[in-house]
């Protein structure tokens, strides 16, 4: 150990990757639940590196540079090429790790000679570990501060020796709290890295995401930025696909066009043609010898400027249980007057919600069903919360429903709709 005056050091600046946002040389934490495009929204980033991109917040993308990922969760030949070739990447400079049966998990930080051999020969500047907690040696006590510390100093070392930004993967716990304390285990964890991003829902927008930041020890805090998932047709001869919201939180989907670059040339085949040959001013290539997958569409990000959203705020939010939820999208529904029971079910069906929950969120509210007789058409069920009536209006002299008797060619007789199987009253 080496003690030395401050005068006789060497001054040295922070070099950004992404301005405010990576840091060369320096190790990253991305915190967030599954399913909410931690690793996709990394992919897209690692496509920006690959060409030089702008990144999502407007700030310039530098020189193309090659890109490390090591990922224990997606495949490399099923989806992460699929996402990075729709994101624009250029394929030869994307290094992969592909585990094949029976190998040997990589093991941190006993295998950091690996990454060291690994980034010495392609000379990657970011690296991803998804998510960490996969390759962390047994022996290491993720709740225990100098045990992660330990852990964390030999990638810190490497991404210091190869001028490289490193980001670890980490899904949050179960409690409550400031975003900072809320990653899997030890806080020991994001106290180490010298930024933090953190990856959550919108609290107003289920089927929005944002990317906020709650550290950073290397320059300003840097404001929040709003996404969301896409299905993007995979045509890769193609300029142009159709996109479609993602239906994970059973939003009704949007279709809008948009362009898809896609002027990448080979795909990631493994490292080992990467590996075979000394580090050299060209970036590494690969054969494009992978299958084309089965399925027709791919995850894709769609970034949408900055969010006034903050860290906490997306973890401080609690969605609302589901039945909670179905109640207050009655009340609202209903708060017009009685509404056609398929009508009420096509609605909550677009929103995600099961009939089950609906009916018992209708019952719970005391909603009654009144049933209309339109011979020769099958009988139409109304649902009213308490205190409703029918409006008049709705029959003729006769008795029968009007509204029902002139749109019986656009409407004759539909199928029930589910929500009409239960009885309310």
């Amino acid at each position: 150990m080496s003690f030395r005056f401050l005068n006789e050091l060497q001054a040295h600046s922070v070099v950004s990757l992404w301005p405010g946002r990576l840091a060369l040389d320096h190790l990253h934490m991305v915190d967030g639940d599954p399913g909410i495009g931690k690793s996709l929204i990394l992919l897209d980033v690692c496509a920006r590196v690959t060409t030089g991109q702008p990144f999502p917040d407007g700030a310039p993308g530098g020189a193309p540079a090659p890109v490390l990922l090591v990922s224990a969760e997606d495949g490399a030949a099923d989806t992460i090429r699929e996402r990075l070739l729709v994101a624009g990447a250029d394929a030869g400079r994307v290094v992969v790790w592909q585990r094949e049966p029976g190998e040997p998990w990589l093991h941190l930080p006993s295998d950091v000679s690996k990454l060291d051999d690994i980034l010495t020969k392609t000379s990657a500047r970011l690296v991803i570990l998804d998510p960490l907690m996969a390759f962390l040696d047994t022996s290491v006590n993720v709740m225990n501060d100098p045990s992660v510390r330990q852990a964390l100093t030999p990638l810190a070392d490497l991404a210091k020796k190869h001028h490289c930004a490193i980001i670890l993967l980490r899904h949050l716990n179960k409690g409550r709290g400031r975003a900072l304390y809320r990653g899997l285990a030890s806080i020991a964890f994001n106290a180490f890295c010298r930024i933090t991003w953190l990856v959550g829902r919108d609290p107003k927008t289920p089927e929005a995401f944002v990317l906020a930041q709650p550290k950073n020890n290397l320059d300003p805090p840097q404001p929040s930025l709003a996404y969301r998932i896409l299905s993007v047709p995979k045509q890769e001869e193609e300029n142009r696909g159709v996109e479609k919201e993602d239906n994970r939180t059973g939003a009704e989907e949007r279709r809008e066009n948009t362009e898809v670059n896609n002027n990448q040339e080979e795909t990631t085949n493994g490292l080992s043609s990467c590996l075979s040959s000394p580090r050299s001013s060209a970036p590494p290539r690969f054969n494009n010898s992978t299958p084309p997958l089965q399925k027709n569409t791919v995850a894709k990000v769609r970034w949408e400027g900055f969010s006034h959203w903050t860290h906490d705020d997306l973890v401080a939010h609690k969605r609302k249980r589901p039945r909670e939820e179905a109640r207050e999208f009655l009340i609202a529904f209903l708060r017009g007057g009685p509404r056609k029971v398929r009508d009420i079910g096509a609605a909550a069906r677009a929103q995600a919600m099961s009939n089950t929950t609906v009916w018992r969120a209708a019952k719970d509210l005391g909603i009654r069903c009144h049933q209309i007789a339109t011979p020769p058409a099958p009988r139409l069920n109304y649902w009213l919360l308490p205190g409703q009536k029918v409006p008049l209006e709705l029959f003729d002299e006769s008795g029968r429903k009007v509204e029902a008797f002139m749109r019986m060619h656009d409407d004759k007789y539909p199928p029930a709709d589910p929500l009409e199987l239960k009885e309310l009253d």
